[in-house]
């Protein structure tokens, strides 16, 4: 199974949410949703590392998003979190999709 890097801070709770532009596939990535395992990722900062597995997500466009989310995943407002996603990714636009990702952390199963 692939695993996707992504450079975020380590989440202090087993089960977590992380917002970024959307990547597409969206039902075949869900452990939820296809019945099988979800999709897996990595999660790096400052030499700590952690698994997790994708379990469910929603997709909105970044002017759509729920304030309420933005709450809940990070504690910030939604104009905060707008502006963070757009400075951390420059080609992001208002109507552009992002998801929200639901995760795990998990163990690789070789470990």
């Amino acid at each position: 199974m692939d695993v996707i890097t992504i450079k975020h801070s380590i989440p202090k709770h087993s089960c977590f949410a992380i917002i970024q532009p959307a990547r597409g596939q969206y039902t075949a990535r869900c452990r939820l949703v296809n019945g099988r395992e979800g999709e897996l990722y990595r999660l790096t900062n400052e030499g700590e590392e952690v698994y997790a597995e994708l379990l469910d997500m929603f997709v909105y466009t970044l002017k759509d998003i729920p304030e309420s989310n933005c709450f809940w995943a990070y504690g910030i407002s939604k104009e905060k979190l707008v502006q963070a996603l757009m400075s951390k990714y420059p080609r992001l636009r208002e109507d552009s999709e992002i998801e929200l990702l639901l995760l795990r952390k998990c163990k690789l199963k070789n470990e």
